[in-house]
């Protein structure tokens, strides 16, 4: 339940303005801070105001210097891994240069062939032939080399110029043979670890021979670590281990290091985050240092790749080195943050007493005033504000004093004027009584005269609907006779259209009888006609056939006649065929005229009955419209009346209703007077209580103001 509460509060804190958060805030903080005393909440802001900026600049201090520390160990740790390269490259040149003597000089290089020729006698004179050679080149130079040859027309045969490991020359096939091998001359370094003895560095290389260029054999120089060591590490600690460099490999193996347990371990196995270092060694523009650990101490790693050698040169620097100074700085800060504060203590502690002992005197003042004595003085004689405090209480309290002394007496003539108060209220709740049965017997006669009021308002109202509803009825039946009259007037106006267009049709009617009898008196023409026409066709057949007869007799002469006269008698068939298609349409139209004549002398008989059928109705709806105006009058003479009679409702029911509020506002007025009566009555009853009580209380007051010592 707790939980839920809180997690409520924090979402409604959350749904909070910004300001209204820090409002929030420092409001809680002032709360918590007044639970203090005030000693103890000036020292401590004494405290913070005095500690919070030594904290800030030693901070500042201490990181920025950290930080530059940081950069200027990189940027030399950079300087001196460049230095570093630069010797170590010159001594591993120095040693490499050992093996080219076996190359350029001739007779070293016929040593090497004799060794290496099986087939040549006193094979025990040219390998000490061969081993003082060795020995006279390895003893040439100051350190500490050992050098090996292994003849590859027989890998067992090898000679070299000091005892070295068996093991080296038995497992002859490993991986670094191998690569001497496919370096073709080409100088391959690699690190070989002895047990219980100091590991060595080997150099090896295909040493050629002059005359023919065939591969005599490989040439070992056997380096002691420590000699390289001292080369990267030339004025390193061997007991602290503080700064150091370190050569790997490109797979992380280690070559070289001041710390000998680890040589040939893999450098990313010791290493918490070895991705950090293996991006920078792959990276080789990158010049960023790292932090990280080895055999759990943290130190600051910088590496830089040897060229062409795939060897890496780390600088070791532990942080406890590193940091020495800061740390000392540190705790410089630290003490001298002590210093201050102790410092500040005491001086917030003596501001705290030269404050709190004068608020003291006046709360211990204040709390004899709680006790009811008031010739208590706080006494704080000093010229500052808190002088000024002591000196107001004491004004306050004789101040106070006097008040008591004014109050004591006033409570005397209380005492006098609320026994006089009592009897006075005794009196008017008396007088109150018999107003208030007086109005109760008004009231009740308005009452009773209201409700009869009622009663009548009741009787008009309803009388008052009725009118009004006859009222709307008449206005109805005044606008339907109204829509009436109207529709009568546009019958009359449709009667008298109607008649109009009948005598459009009975004119149409003649003009279509008068164009049937033309078109009679014309089919009867055209008929006159296609007789003629049948007359000169049956004239024209029979010339055609005479003339037949005569171009038959003309013989030759009158083949051309004969054309002629039969192409005329084909046009007087045709022109017979013609007339009888026209005779025959001219008797379909004659008929069919007769029909139409008929029908349309039919139609103008009934026209003619329509007509007077359409005057018959347009005198009836003549009348109706008279009657119907005579309707509306009467209607709206009545409708009049009724109007009249609904004004004097109006009037009526507005009187009735008038005396109805009147009454009613009466018995209220009446009502309200009866009420104010028994209020009186209680409020002079409560007066004459609160009279008695109060007489009560300036007793007790007058006692307690006794006690007050002034």
């Amino acid at each position: 339940m707790g939980n839920c509460r809180k997690s409520i509060f924090f979402k409604e804190q959350l749904k909070l303005k910004p300001l209204q958060r820090m409002d929030n805030l420092s409001r809680k903080a002032f709360c918590f801070f007044n639970k203090f005393s005030i000693r103890n909440q000036i020292i401590f802001f004494f405290l913070v105001v005095s500690l919070i900026p030594i904290i800030i600049i030693g901070v500042i201090s201490y990181s920025d210097s950290k930080e530059a520390i940081i950069m200027k160990n990189s940027k030399y740790s950079q300087n001196e891994l460049s230095q570093t390269i630069q010797n170590l490259e010159m001594k591993l040149q120095g040693i490499e240069s050992i093996s080219m003597q076996f190359v350029s000089n001739t007779e070293n290089n016929k040593l090497l062939r004799d060794f290496c020729n099986v087939e040549a006698r006193n094979e025990s004179s040219r390998q000490q032939d061969t081993r003082v050679l060795l020995q006279s080149v390895a003893f040439n130079y100051k350190d500490d080399y050992a050098i090996s040859f292994v003849s590859l027309h027989d890998t067992v045969k090898h000679i070299e110029s000091s005892p070295l490991p068996r093991a080296f020359f038995e497992n002859n096939q490993r991986k670094f043979f191998k690569q001497v091998i496919a370096g073709n001359g080409r100088v391959i370094w690699s690190l070989y670890s002895v047990p219980n003895k100091n590991n060595l560095i080997v150099m090896g290389r295909i040493i050629k021979d002059t005359l023919n260029g065939d591969q005599l054999g490989i040439l070992f120089i056997f380096v002691n670590e420590k000699t390289i060591s001292d080369v990267i590490n030339p004025n390193a600690d061997t007991d602290k281990n503080d700064n150091y460099s370190i050569i790997i490999d490109e797979n992380g193996t280690i070559i070289s290091n001041l710390i000998k347990d680890n040589i040939g371990k893999n450098i990313f196995k010791l290493l918490n985050h070895p991705q950090k270092i293996r991006s920078s060694l792959e990276n080789q523009q990158s010049k960023n240092s790292y932090f990280d650990k080895i055999n759990n101490q943290e130190v600051m790693l910088t590496g830089k790749a040897m060229d062409e050698r795939n060897w890496y040169v780390l600088s070791v620097v532990k942080t406890s080195y590193l940091y020495e100074e800061i740390r000392t700085l540190g705790w410089k800060i630290f003490i001298i943050g002590i210093v201050f504060a102790m410092f500040a203590v005491f001086i917030s502690i003596a501001i705290a007493i030269n404050i709190s002992n004068p608020l003291n005197q006046v709360v211990y003042a204040m709390k004899r005033v709680e006790r009811g004595d008031f010739t208590v003085r706080a006494n704080v004689n000093r010229k500052d504000e808190l002088g000024f405090l002591g000196a107001a209480f004491d004004r306050m309290i004789d101040k106070i004093g006097h008040l008591l002394h004014e109050t004591k007496e006033a409570m005397n003539a209380v005492l006098g004027h609320s026994k006089a108060l009592e009897e006075s209220s005794y009196q008017s709740a008396k007088t109150a009584l018999t107003i208030a049965a007086t109005m109760e017997q008004i009231s009740k006669g308005t009452m009773e005269q209201t409700v009869e009021t009622e009663k009548s308002s009741t009787t008009m109202n309803d009388l008052a609907k009725q009118i009004e509803s006859m009222f709307l009825k008449a206005n109805e039946v005044e606008q339907i006779s109204g829509f009436a009259r109207e529709l009568s007037l546009k019958s009359n106006d449709a009667v008298e259209q109607l008649i109009a267009k009948n005598q459009e049709t009975d004119q149409i009617t003649e003009a279509i009888i008068k164009d049937i009898f033309d078109l009679n008196n014309s089919a009867a023409e055209i008929r006159e006609i296609t007789e003629t026409i049948t007359n000169i066709a049956e004239q024209t057949n029979l010339l055609g056939l005479n003339a037949s007869i005569e171009a038959a007799r003309a013989g030759e002469m009158g083949q051309g006649f004969a054309v002629v006269s039969e192409e005329v008698n084909k046009l007087a068939i045709q022109s017979r065929n013609a007339a009888k298609t026209i005779n025959s349409i001219l008797h379909n139209i004659e008929i069919k005229t007769a029909n139409s004549s008929n029908t349309v002398e039919q139609a103008h008989q009934i026209f003619g009955e329509q007509r007077l059928a359409v005057k018959s109705a347009q005198i009836a709806f003549t009348n109706i419209t008279a009657a119907t105006s005579d309707i509306i009058s009467q209607i709206a003479f009545v409708n009049q009346i009724i109007h009249d009679i609904n004004n004097n409702k109006e009037h009526a029911s507005q009187s009735i209703m008038n005396i109805s509020t009147i009454s009613e506002q009466t018995a209220v007025s009446a009502q309200e007077v009866s009420a104010s009566s028994e209020e009186q009555t209680t409020m002079a009853e409560k007066v004459r209580m609160l009279a008695k009580e109060l007489h009560q209380k300036a007793e007790a007051m007058a006692e307690i103001i006794a006690k007050f010592q002034i």
